[in-house]
């Protein structure tokens, strides 16, 4: 089941776990479930997703129950009036903050701007050895998107060194 974290006459928010997928996708053929179907199974209502979250990605992902409010936050979305925030842990000490403009190839090869701000909130250091370190560091870091690219975040922190 679900966690629903909003919900009003128009819109319905849930908690989506990683590993699952928003709707059915011809690159990723070997899920079974999908958070679309399982929402509409559970509340018994028709909804469309608003936007969406990588496979590996967890956090609030948008439903609206009808086309007319599905457009219309489709329309703030790419305005740019809604802020997306992600809370991501990197491999290594990341700089206090920073901007990340690099543009992203689809899969056809095409290139598309990519825009994302992050600023570390917190640092660790554990006693555990990674590769030639005798510890490992982390960082936990606040990331804001302005454009939504597939695999933007992983793909942005792995250009600048931070898988």
């Amino acid at each position: 089941m679900l966690e629903i974290v909003y919900q009003d006459e128009h819109l319905i928010a849930i908690n989506k776990p990683h590993g699952l997928l928003v709707h059915r996708s011809k690159i990723a053929n070997d899920a079974k479930e999908f958070a679309l179907q399982m929402l509409r199974d559970q509340i018994e209502r028709h909804v469309s997703p608003v936007h969406r979250l990588d496979r590996k990605t967890g956090g609030l992902l948008l439903f609206a129950f009808e086309k007319e409010v599905e457009v219309a936050m489709h329309k703030q979305f790419q305005e740019g009036l809604v802020e997306k925030k992600y809370l991501a842990v990197l491999r290594g000490y990341a700089p206090e903050d920073g901007e990340i403009d690099y543009p992203l190839a689809k899969e056809n090869g095409n290139m598309q701007d990519a825009f994302t701000a992050f600023k570390t909130l917190q640092r660790s250091e554990i006693d555990v050895a990674f590769g030639k370190h005798e510890t490992s560091r982390y960082s936990l870091v606040e990331a804001t998107p302005t454009t939504g690219r597939m695999h933007q975040l992983r793909r942005h922190f792995a250009h600048i060194f931070y898988p």
